[in-house]
């Protein structure tokens, strides 16, 4: 007979093996020093959060911050390289076409190797912290795949923003920090969320709104612990990304006017229309997402067709390639006609959703304050035709920031976190004008059936449109025009 055992002791027995099976990966041995240190972080003191929340946040800061710079670095290069073929060295058409095919190959079998990559990242963080019996992913694996994946497919030029795979890294991170010991492991779901903030802190060195977004949007138990915690860690973010890559603000906007309370009606009808541009926003998302699934496009050849795509708009319009973040700082400090604002913002619509929608590791976050950006210089353009505007730089800068935090905060349905990250990042504070055009937004929004395109995205199964269609145009269009795909198709799914 085995020795009798007590019940404390049988009690810890049991919660060790849980701990031990519970963790996605096994807790590092180490030396003396690190056994002391488990040792000593192996409880629920606040002081131990909150050390493990400033290193989630350094550790966050320096990936994302490297992450983001490195993206920028090679939009730069990219550009560079489109004007050395203008300079009539055509010949590098060829290398650019090869090379994009080539990446489209390696990102289909990143995330084929790795589900979780594709995308933004975004959604699945969120229900994994929604949940409370939630099975994490393999942070090694994730990240150091999020992060190569997330270069290939932003540096050439996709219309596709750094924030969702920042999210995901930062998350990584913390889930990481989590196999550390014991106590890490019982609060995994704080860390994680930590990592969360951190990693879109990083993204726009914004930690008011990264906190703000992890109560509105991700984390659905948001508690005193979860916010001290994020808020440490977004600022511990905000210093490692300020060291690495300045601290200038992230939109370079004209200094803002006062504006009059006879100019409110302007913002009312604004919101109201940006609410509309919202809705079309949203369907042509998951239009795109269903126009691959649609086509019988392999996932190998998805990410190519946007790569295909961004080659005549490097040599044509150099300007609109990338996340945004140039983008903005350029059309905003530049009278640039009304008609070739349109053209842009229609490019960024149709390239973003096309980006988006081909399963591309990148975020929406930055293309659709993008799109607000030019939304709201094209609707300052047309008040100054009308007369009723004065067409000053810092008159239209309020309505463009205005519209850049309604179409964020009415697509994705966290207007105060879109309000707060666009004071962030521009410096100026139009709160009034902002929470117009954003409410106003967010009501017809939700009029026309609009809703949050993370949480869609998180359950989202690519649909069908043939059901649209009557039955007899449905057989003639396939026979016609799709059969050539559906054998190659499905072939391949079989070599798999």
């Amino acid at each position: 007979m085995p020795p009798t055992m007590s019940s404390e002791a049988h009690r810890k027995e049991i919660m060790s093996d849980i701990g031990s099976a519970s963790s996605a990966a096994p807790h590092f041995q180490g030396g003396p020093v690190t056994r002391w240190l488990r040792k000593k972080m192996d409880d629920d003191r606040p002081w131990s959060l909150i050390a493990g929340s400033v290193i989630i946040g350094l550790v966050s800061g320096l990936v994302v911050g490297l992450f983001r710079g490195s993206v920028v670095w090679l939009n730069n290069r990219m550009t560079d390289l489109y004007a050395y073929t203008k300079d009539g060295h055509w010949w590098v058409l060829a290398l650019i076409v090869s090379g994009s095919f080539l990446l489209s190959w390696l990102l289909a079998w990143i995330v084929k190797t790795a589900p979780l990559v594709a995308g933004s990242g975004i959604p699945d963080v969120e229900q994994r912290l929604r949940s409370d019996n939630a099975t994490y992913w393999h942070w090694w694996k994730v990240t150091w795949r999020k992060f190569i994946g997330g270069l290939m497919a932003m540096g050439p030029g996709l219309f596709l923003g750094w924030e969702g795979p920042s999210v995901q890294l930062g998350a990584s991170v913390g889930l990481g920090c989590s196999h550390y010991s014991d106590h890490t492991a019982r609060n995994r779901h704080t860390f994680v969320s930590c990592g969360a903030a951190a990693g879109l802190c990083a993204a726009f060195t914004a930690p008011l709104a990264s906190v703000i977004f992890v109560a509105e949007e991700v984390y659905a138990r948001f508690t005193p612990k979860v916010f001290i915690c994020s808020f440490v860690a977004t600022v511990s973010a905000a210093f490692t990304t300020i060291l690495l890559l300045g601290q200038a603000p992230g939109f370079a906007l004209p200094a803002p006017k006062t504006t009059n309370i006879t100019m409110w009606w302007q913002f009312i009808l604004i919101g109201i229309v940006l609410g509309c541009v919202a809705s079309l926003y949203e369907k042509t998302l998951f239009g795109a997402i269903n126009f691959y699934s649609l086509l019988h496009i392999p996932r190998m050849l998805r990410v190519f067709i946007p790569f295909l795509l961004m080659i005549p708009f490097g040599l044509l319009l150099p300007v609109t390639l990338g996340s945004g973040n140039s983008f903005i700082n350029i059309v905003s400090n530049s009278n640039t006609a009304l008609w070739l604002l349109v053209v842009m913002f229609i490019v960024r619509l149709i390239g973003s959703q096309l980006s988006s929608g081909s399963g591309a590791p990148g975020g929406l976050f930055l293309p659709i304050l993008t799109l607000g950006a030019a939304f709201g210089l094209i609707c300052s353009k047309l008040l100054v035709m009308a007369h009723v505007n004065p067409g000053s730089a810092g008159y239209c800068s309020v309505i463009e920031s205005s519209c850049m935090a309604g179409l964020l905060g009415a697509t994705v349905q966290c207007p105060l976190t879109a309000i707060v990250l666009v004071v962030e990042m521009t410096g100026y504070s139009n709160l009034i004008p902002m929470s117009i055009v954003t409410l106003c937004a967010c009501i017809v929004y939700d009029l026309l059936g609009g809703k949050g395109v993370y949480d869609e995205l998180a359950g989202y199964q690519a649909k069908t449109l043939w059901r649209h269609m009557p039955e007899r145009a449905i057989v003639l269009v396939k026979k016609k025009l799709f059969e050539f795909f559906d054998k190659p198709r499905n072939d391949r799914d079989r070599r798999g």
